[in-house]
């Protein structure tokens, strides 16, 4: 599916609307442990007016049991994209495997080089299971280059600073 297929959304949201595949970096949310590699499937699509329903699952790439389920809970995550035209944000609805649900908020900003342009959004509001992952903050970054869809996230645990938690490049299935 293409941008023009969603009318209604700016080129650089309607440009994440497929199916993608790839595997990324990721770390756990206290930095302990070391980096892991991991795979994922990332399907968004059409949901109504101004709106995109959005799917991930994700899996341990690396032979290790003690990944298996920090790898398939570290992006497997269902939500909404959501377009809000009156003032021109965007806004993330998620729920995460990991325990925790988060609604952040941001921009299309346009690439300083004039390469596109790339979503950005910070958390607003973090909730947690008791037994959730210990997110308190969120930063994410979504950028569509030619037929590769890359982003990053990062997080906070607790009163600590925001780390690089995931990142991949994902590619149409």
């Amino acid at each position: 599916m293409t941008a023009e297929a969603v009318p209604d959304l700016p080129s650089a949201l309607a440009g994440l609307v497929g199916d993608w595949r790839g595997d990324g970096v990721a770390a756990s949310i206290d930095g302990e442990g070391g980096d892991f590699r991991f795979g994922q499937q990332v399907v968004i699509a059409p949901s109504g007016p101004w709106t995109l329903s959005y799917t991930s699952r994700s899996w341990a790439l690396d032979d290790e049991p003690r990944l298996d389920l920090a790898a398939g809970a570290v992006m497997t995550e269902a939500g909404f994209w959501r377009w809000n035209p009156v003032d021109a944000t965007i806004e993330l609805i998620l729920a995460s495997a990991a325990g925790h649900v988060s609604v952040c908020y941001g921009q299309i900003r346009e690439d300083a080089a004039g390469d596109g342009a790339h979503l950005e959004l910070v958390s607003d509001l973090i909730g947690r299971t008791a037994t959730g992952e210990q997110v308190a903050a969120q930063r994410r970054l979504y950028s569509r280059r030619r037929d590769v869809l890359l982003y990053a996230v990062d997080q906070a645990a607790g009163d600590q600073p925001l780390r690089p938690r995931a990142s991949a490049a994902l590619h149409p299935v």
